[in-house]
């Protein structure tokens, strides 16, 4: 991508995206969204009971892979985790993220046509040998759901295959892309008809654990990534999303969660329980807009 291509998922040049990067204020509100995003976190467990559930869901984000693989090889005892995702618009990211990478690319014509939870699986094992140990020796129960291509379908998906198991978790801990790690949240809860309200009080008690990427605001026009460390660590820029491509993510997060007529709450499409939007964020995402309708194409 030339610096002065238009991209189509931001509607803006390298030159004019960048340009917005390098304000400090910009750089503030595009930090409030994606904290408020990747929020509510917990961290994953190294023991819990035997009646909990690891959901990873399909995304390009590589490190979340890495970050389950080791977290399942220092727990002690059985591990039930469910890989979700099907094909879907965003499965090529996948391939391209997997093709992309230093090592994972030996792998990159293999999972060619694979689901995401295919993919995900074929990296998990390739890589990590300790987990097929795991798997053969029957402390690692792994099971695939790739009919969903979005995070309702995620959900709703996840629960059936969980069902026709015979499992019923006390917990969920569900790991997603951060950009739609809230929405996913909501989705599970939904499909589960958990109050937000009132979910500490019900079951399965629902728990995201995911990391919260932030920017640092550059004076030299080149932007890079701040990443909370004490969530996710080793991350390299290659392991993420391009700026343009998490840019456009969490701007298009924001009018999925209202609920109002066009967002994705019960006023309008119905996917996900009422979430409150904090003024904070609201207020970020509306300076943001007004920033990039304010240039000129």
């Amino acid at each position: 991508m030339t610096r002065g291509k238009v991209n189509r998922q931001t509607g803006l040049s390298d030159d004019q995206l960048y340009s917005l990067l390098s304000r400090p204020s910009a750089v503030s509100d595009i930090n409030t969204i994606s904290t408020f995003l990747s929020s509510p976190c917990h961290d994953l467990p190294l023991e819990d009971s035997v009646d909990t559930v690891f959901v990873l869901l399909g995304s390009s984000v590589l490190p979340l892979f890495a970050a389950v693989a080791q977290s399942i090889l220092t727990r002690h005892g059985k591990t039930t985790l469910v890989i979700s995702g099907g094909r879907g618009h965003s499965t090529q990211y996948l391939y391209d993220a997997v093709a992309g990478h230093p090592v994972y690319h030996t792998l990159a014509d293999k999972i060619q046509g694979l689901s995401e939870a295919e993919v995900i699986q074929t990296l998990l094992l390739g890589f990590w040998p300790d987990l097929r140990l795991k798997l053969e020796s029957d402390q690692l129960r792994l099971m695939i759901e790739d009919r969903s291509t979005n995070c309702g379908s995620n959900a709703m998906e996840t629960k059936r295959v969980l069902q026709e198991a015979g499992i019923s978790p006390e917990r969920i801990h569900i790991i997603q892309d951060p950009t739609m790690h809230r929405r996913t949240l909501l989705c599970f809860m939904k499909a589960y008809g958990i109050d937000p309200t009132t979910a500490k009080n019900q079951r399965p008690d629902l728990r995201g654990w995911t990391f919260e990427p932030t920017i640092a605001a550059s004076v030299t026009g080149v932007p890079r990534w701040d990443i909370q460390m004490n969530r996710l660590g080793g991350i390299e820029r290659h392991d993420l999303w391009n700026y343009a491509r998490f840019f456009s993510l969490i701007m298009g997060e924001i009018p999925r969660l209202r609920d109002d007529g066009d967002g994705y709450g019960p006023r309008g499409a119905g996917f996900i329980p009422h979430e409150d939007i904090p003024h904070d964020v609201e207020s970020a995402w509306r300076r943001l807009n007004d920033e990039i309708a304010a240039i000129e194409p």
